[in-house]
């Protein structure tokens, strides 16, 4: 008995200790992230933030609005389990365009949200990694474990800054040299 008790203990010391590695690696991402997706939106002006290449797209500006309201829906409903935070409310702010924020203001939301993410993952304890999450509409939900929902916050980043490249490509503006890491 004192042998099983022993390696059930070890088995659940060694999840704990890869979740935790896991969430630093996170915070690290986040942090090479942030700092990555600024300079690139650093690099398009001001005067070219309503740039889009066809009318079926966002603009510029909306992409990275949309990249803000996206990810403090994703973290604060999902990897927080903010039951303050609406579904329904927060979904639609992620989905809306609050005005022409200007470049100043887009980075200064753009980093809050990035830092809320960089301190969530530096702070989450044991108790997200059992956790699940329902993604997908009502009628077709999809379950989904911890770990899924933060490559999800990470994906999303990466394919609205691939737009954002784009974009400036189509504005013969040189992005910076991908960082992976």
């Amino acid at each position: 008995m004192k042998k099983r008790t022993a390696l059930i203990l070890a088995v659940l010391m060694a999840q704990f200790i890869v979740a935790q590695d896991f969430n630093a690696s996170m915070a690290e991402i986040m942090k090479n992230m942030k700092d990555y997706t600024i300079e690139m939106v650093n690099l398009m002006p001001q005067e070219k933030f309503d740039y889009k290449p066809t009318d079926s797209v966002r603009t510029f500006r909306e992409q990275v609005q949309h990249m803000i309201g996206t990810n403090h829906f994703l973290l604060n409903y999902y990897l927080k389990g903010n039951e303050e935070s609406s579904r329904k409310e927060d979904f639609q702010k992620a989905f809306s365009y609050a005005g022409k924020m200007r470049k100043s203001e887009l980075n200064q939301l753009l980093e809050e949200q990035f830092d809320q993410s960089i301190s969530f993952f530096s702070n989450a304890s044991a108790e997200h990694y059992g956790r699940t999450f329902i993604f997908g509409t009502l009628d077709e939900p999809v379950v989904k474990d911890y770990y899924t929902a933060c490559m999800l916050v990470r994906d999303h980043i990466t394919h609205h800054r691939a737009q954002l490249i784009a974009y400036l490509r189509q504005n013969s503006i040189k992005p910076i040299q991908f960082r992976g890491f």
